[in-house]
């Protein structure tokens, strides 16, 4: 068994390690906590994990702990030893790095449906695939068809955008684009599911002629 000192370095070490825990009990109430508000106490004898809850601060003995796959599990024991409990400590993931791989999704998506898009149309070329900058939930996928005319493709990643949001999207991207001196995009694709598709098409209906071929 380690020695209290050596317990507590251990797992002072390995809490420092993320800025952000969440603390499950074993009754299943949570409680998120950095990593400042923790601390190891530790004497000749025992080892103390202290932190601040909904109650204030507590002081917890540490009677053992072990390490699961990225999660602490600590047998702890308050009030001179007559409560004991299992809790866990699992990593939060912060915000920036759950973006980052919300963002890499929708481009592995993104990149799907342009695959699809070359397989269904021969002798299309993708140029570039993209998300919109406003928030990441369109794909936008630049295209050149087999006659050579330059188009731009939308996708909905969330499958949860209104058919008025999408099209209205689309007809302000080709008023912008068809304008642009270095090839100018002369038609929109949207992409979507079934549903979504026989939505748009009843809003495509009340466009004008010139729209509707566009």
């Amino acid at each position: 068994m380690e020695a209290p000192e050596e317990t507590g370095e251990n797992l002072s070490g390995l809490i420092n390690a993320n800025f952000e825990w969440l603390l499950v009990r074993e009754n299943g109430k949570t409680f998120p906590l950095r990593r400042t508000e923790m601390d190891i106490v530790r004497n000749r004898t025992k080892v103390f994990l202290e932190i601040l809850d909904d109650n204030g601060s507590r002081s917890l003995r540490v009677r053992s702990f072990a390490v699961e796959g990225n999660e602490l599990h600590l047998d702890v024991a308050a009030h001179f030893g007559r409560d004991k409990e299992t809790i866990r400590l699992v990593p939060r993931v912060a915000a920036s790095e759950l973006a980052a791989e919300t963002e890499l999704a929708r481009l592995a998506k993104a990149n799907e449906i342009a695959a699809l898009v070359s397989e269904r149309f021969p002798g299309t070329k993708i140029a570039r695939i993209a998300l919109n900058n406003d928030n990441g939930r369109l794909a936008q996928i630049s295209l050149e068809t087999d006659d050579r005319r330059q188009a731009l493709a939308f996708h909905d990643l969330t499958d949860s955008l209104a058919p008025e949001l999408l099209l209205t999207t689309a007809v302000l991207a080709l008023r912008e684009l068809q304008g642009r001196k270095n090839k100018p995009v002369s038609e929109i694709w949207l992409i979507c599911e079934k549903k979504q598709a026989r939505n748009l098409q009843k809003l495509h209906a009340l466009l004008n002629a010139r729209q509707k071929s566009r």
